[in-house]
């Protein structure tokens, strides 16, 4: 295994351990804050999205079959990394596509109602996924797995009341 992908492997376990440490901090079937959850629309996506350090730039989306709402766009930070992202509202059970990584990279939330896509990982030639190779640098890498789980988690903090699990 090429130590660039070892190392972005490495980089999602990780972030998967934070979620875990930092995750719902208990019950992850307990009720939000609110007393329950709520679906979010498009604009209140886009709103809470708008709010975390990242520029965004949204493009029109199909709305997945059984979802209330899609989003998707491209999402820039400071280390000029730039991830490409969907987001299935509701609960659907089918993703938003993003070019050149479909809908296999996915993390799904049922119970915050939404369904996160991005380009992280994208389908090589021979149909495995791979690193995003437009995510060149040590600190590219390290900020494109912190934006997406900065957004994932304001999504669920916002429909639930908790983090997000792992």
């Amino acid at each position: 295994m090429p130590d660039s992908l070892r190392f972005f492997v490495c980089l999602l376990s990780i972030t998967s351990l934070v979620w875990m440490v930092a995750g719902c901090g208990g019950d992850a079937g307990a009720e939000g804050a609110d007393g329950g959850t709520s679906i979010l629309s498009a604009k209140e996506t886009k709103l809470l999205l708008r709010q975390l350090p990242y520029k965004y730039e949204f493009r029109t989306v199909a709305t997945p079959e059984g979802a209330e709402a899609a989003v998707a766009g491209q999402v820039r930070a400071r280390h000029h990394t730039v991830v490409n992202f969907g987001i299935e509202l509701g609960h659907g059970h089918k993703a938003v596509p993003v070019p050149r990584a479909g809908t296999r990279y996915s993390y799904g939330y049922p119970r915050g109602g939404f369904i996160f896509t991005s380009d992280l990982l994208i389908e090589g030639p021979d149909g495995r996924l791979e690193p995003n190779p437009q995510i060149r640098t040590t600190a590219q890498q390290n900020e494109a797995s912190e934006m997406t789980v900065s957004m994932t988690d304001k999504l669920c903090l916002a429909a639930t009341g908790d983090h997000c699990p792992p």
